[in-house]
């Protein structure tokens, strides 16, 4: 059965019109998402069928965005949030493969906000359609483990295409001192925190250097053993080395990350001591700033991520 209810056409109409402004596009995205919710289980497969790659077209037919105020990252984000509010239902089924292979582009090659939502979609497409995508699956256990074949430097807006689990555990690999222990955080985070100009990560930065979905990464695998049972594991043995050095980094220390300036209320620039956020530890010369402690914080959950994935893979081999 069709679904032919008119405003409906109207914003797929917006969708594939090469003369639309983003502002209409985003509108069109906007009212598809708010009839989901609205529609009845028989209408659903015409629904599906006449919206579906109007709005994938919207992610594969653009390129990531990598600036606060683009457009056009609205544009995508919308149509990834449109992807992940579809019911999982048999009506989908036909169209998961598909947003499947969406989602996996998504968190390869997007900034972190984007890349965030695709993975959880990513996880809920294995869950809901279980054992469906080994190809997907083993294309995301590579992407983690060993990067993306073929995918030049500067394809990810200048980023070069690195797998996140190694720019964690060393930037090019698990690099240890004389004793055979790992060294100590590796130098391309340290520019997140230290040096004259230090850049956290933040929703705009590629996921490739995001710790945000660093600490995604176990969860989804996780998640994807619980859907492939001992058939997920051997690939993922092969990544014990890579979670286990990703836990154990030593990192940044707390009372060290770059600090707001001090009012004069704190203390008149004296080098006032400031409780950071209930932790206990105090840091000299103000708090520290707040994209700062976000960064650092998704950097430890992700530690601890990879070390629950470690420790479940130790107690339960293949």
């Amino acid at each position: 059965m069709a679904f032919n209810e008119p405003a409906l056409q109207h914003a797929v109409r917006k969708l594939t019109d090469p003369a639309a402004s983003l502002l209409e596009r985003r509108k069109a995205l906007d009212h598809i998402k708010d009839n989901i919710e609205m529609l009845h289980t028989a209408q659903y497969p015409g629904f599906l069928a006449l919206i579906f790659e109007p709005v994938c077209a919207q992610l594969t037919a653009t390129q990531p965005q990598f600036e606060r105020d683009s457009e056009l990252q609205v544009l995508r984000h919308a149509a990834l949030e449109v992807l992940s509010r579809l019911p999982a239902n048999d009506a989908l089924k036909q169209y998961a493969t598909r947003m499947c292979d969406v989602c996996l582009a998504i968190v390869r090659s997007d900034n972190q906000k984007n890349a965030v939502l695709g993975v959880k979609v990513f996880l809920d497409l294995h869950k809901s359609f279980r054992a469906s995508f080994e190809a997907q699956y083993m294309a995301f256990v590579d992407f983690v483990g060993q990067g993306r074949p073929g995918a030049a430097a500067g394809t990810t807006g200048g980023v070069e295409a690195q797998p996140l689990l190694l720019l964690v555990a060393g930037g090019g690999g698990l690099e240890q001192d004389e004793a055979g222990a790992l060294r100590s955080f590796p130098e391309s985070f340290q520019l997140a925190f230290d040096g004259a100009a230090p850049s956290p990560p933040h929703d705009f930065t590629p996921a490739v250097r995001s710790f945000r979905v660093l600490a995604e990464l176990p969860l989804t695998m996780l998640g994807l053993m619980q859907v492939y049972g001992q058939a997920a594991k051997p690939p993922m043995i092969a990544l014990l080395p890579l979670f286990s050095a990703a836990a154990s980094q030593q990192g940044p220390e707390l009372g060290a990350l770059p600090k707001a300036p001090l009012r004069a209320s704190d203390g008149g620039g004296r080098g006032a001591e400031v409780n950071i956020s209930g932790s206990g530890a105090m840091a000299v010369g103000g708090a520290p700033r707040p994209e700062f402690l976000a960064a650092y914080s998704d950097l430890r959950t992700a530690q601890r991520q990879s070390k629950r994935l470690s420790r479940d893979l130790h107690l339960h081999p293949v």
